[in-house]
Parts: C-alpha cells; structure tokens; sequence
C-alpha cells in the first residue's frame, strides 16, 4: 500500500509502497478515507511528543470503511471512525471512562501504532465508532481528535450558560471548534488569534469578540472587553509561555484555565496568586470513546460543523504539516485518499 513514512526525524515524510497491515483475530482492517492532520504529528516528526520506531506510518485522526475482519458488530462497506486509544478497558481509568488515562495502553494509533497517512490502518474492533448518516469522512475523522478534544476540554470546564471564555488559539483545528460548542451552551466568547485570518475565522463561527494578538495588547482588549472582571474561562489551545501566563492573570477570581495545547519550554504560575484568587488550573488531553460519539452525534444533527478547511492528497502530506507549522492554515486540514 502507499503511505507517508517518517524515516528520520527532522525530516519531510517519504511518500512509498509499504506492507499492508496483517490483522489479528480481534483486529478490524480498515480502508482510510481522510485522516486529520494534527500539530501532534509534527512534534512526533520533531521527536518531541513521542519516538516511535523508524521507519513509523503517523496520523491519528482516522475515518474510513471496515474492509476486513472477524467482527461482530460491523460489517464490511461500514464508515467508522477510530478512537486513537488502544485501551485495556479494564483498569481504573478506563473503568470511570478516562481511557486517555489507561495504565495499560494497548496500542496508540499513529503514535506507535501505524497510522493514517497510509491507505490501512488496522485497530481493535472495540475502537471503532460508527459514523451517522450525513457526516462526511473528512469531518468525521477530525472528530477522532480535534473536535472530540474540544468537546473534552468544554466538559471538563464546567462552563455554564451566561460565563464568558477567552479561547487561545480560536482559529485553528480545536480553537474554533471550542468556539462553536462553547456557543452551543450560551458562552460569551472571546476568541483569540495571531492572524487576521485566524481572528476571521473565530469570528465567522460564533465568536462574540475577536482579538489579533499580533496587532493589540490582549491584557488591555480583555479587560476592556469584561468590564475589568476577566473571563471566567481561558482555553489554551497553544500552550506556550506567551500564552499561559497572560491567560491566567487574566482570570477573574474563581475562574478556570484549561490547558489543551503544549510546548517543551515552562512556564510560570505563582501559587499565591493560585491560592488566594481560588483559580483552576487543569490539563485536559485529547477525547474520551464518548466525546468522540457525542461530537459524531452533534455533527450528524447539524449542532456543530467539524472545520476542515483544506483538503489534499496523500502526496501533499509534507504541505499541510508546512501550513500547520507556519500557522498559515486556519480549521483542520485532512489528506483525503
């Protein structure tokens, strides 16, 4: 089969002919219609989130049509989505429905497992999630990550009707996406960009007020724009220095700062400031099996638009990561094969 390979890290993938993936009898062949292609992707490709073994087939964010296998509750011609963790299902974290959390991960798909950006990927039939009639492959596979990550970082929020959000990074894949749903539950919305396009973007979906980070102050515009009080939410889909520190001075008393996005470099967040303003701090990482069929629900009602901005070929891989990493591309970008 054709796949991207990364063959060393630091490097473009290598678009070549590679083994098709031999399945097990609890494994389900699958033939890829869209993966995703995610920020996670280039911080594998740079050795920093994960180092798989090379040669490694990445991508994470996968939908397509059941081709082979012993199942029971599919059958061959079935659009799925699949959940990229390969969980035990049985320990303590996956049995209160924190599988993200699996103590004895099986398999992570695109990690160390062989991903998407090839045309199969093989994965446990437990891991398949069926996709509603009426959602097109290319946004269901961004449901598996992007979307599902959102949803995850909204729930654990606890944010109510009538709160205000600050969304860092409201432009891109999970940004805008955070955007639409944080809407959804009668959010005011302060979406946040580098860009013109990325402002315009967070604007066009539901966004209340935007804000161009390269252009204004955001500690200034927030303020002005909450009455001086802050938002009661910041979501950091970026995950920097530059970003984290503004975000939590900004909290109001009693508010909460959900970290989505990472980096390799610190940052610094004083414990008086933490204890005595009685702020949250909480890390949220990717989505749950039920965020993943909640957002395919939502999608399939027309609640909620997966944003896949830009379609391409498998052979224009290392385009959409150059996009992804020069932040010139705005929503999700998918190879469809």
């Amino acid at each position: 089969m054709k796949a991207a390979v990364l063959e060393d890290y630091g490097k473009p993938l290598a678009i070549k002919d590679v083994q098709k993936p031999q399945i097990r009898s609890d494994e389900v062949l699958i033939k890829v219609a869209a993966c995703g292609v995610c920020r996670t992707d280039l911080k594998i490709i740079e050795g920093m989130a994960w180092k798989p073994n090379l040669p490694h087939v990445l991508g994470h964010e996968v939908a397509g049509y059941v081709e082979a296998g012993n199942v029971e509750n599919f059958k061959k011609g079935d659009s799925v989505v699949v959940n990229q963790y390969y969980a035990c299902g049985v320990c303590y974290y996956c049995r209160i429905g924190r599988e993200t959390l699996c103590t004895n991960l099986k398999g992570h798909l695109g990690f160390d497992e062989s991903g998407g950006f090839g045309e199969f990927v093989k994965a446990p039939e437990r891991n398949l999630i069926k996709v509603p009639n009426g959602v097109p492959l290319e946004e269901a596979a961004v449901a598996g990550c992007a979307v599902g990550s959102s949803l995850h970082a909204v729930k654990k929020s606890n944010i109510r009707a009538n709160q205000t959000a600050l969304v860092q990074g409201a432009g891109g894949g999970l940004g805008v996406c955070t955007v639409q749903l944080l809407k959804l539950s009668g959010v005011n919305v302060i979406g946040v960009g580098i860009s013109e396009e990325e402002v315009k973007t967070a604007k066009r979906y539901g966004a209340d007020s935007t804000i161009n980070a390269k252009e204004t102050g955001i500690i200034e515009a927030v303020k002005k724009l909450t009455d001086g009080l802050g938002p009661d939410v910041v979501f950091d889909f970026v995950g920097t220095k530059e970003t984290v520190e503004p975000g939590f001075q900004l909290l109001r008393p009693g508010g909460k700062m959900v970290v989505v996005g990472y980096g390799p470099e610190p940052f610094q967040i004083g414990a008086q400031q933490l204890t005595m303003r009685e702020i949250e701090l909480i890390g949220s990482r990717s989505a749950t099996r039920q965020d993943i069929v909640d957002i395919l629900e939502m999608a399939s009602k027309g609640k909620l638009a997966p944003v896949v901005n830009k379609i391409l070929k498998l052979e224009e891989i290392n385009t959409a990561l150059r996009l992804l990493k020069d932040h010139a591309a705005v929503g999700r970008s998918a190879i469809k094969f």
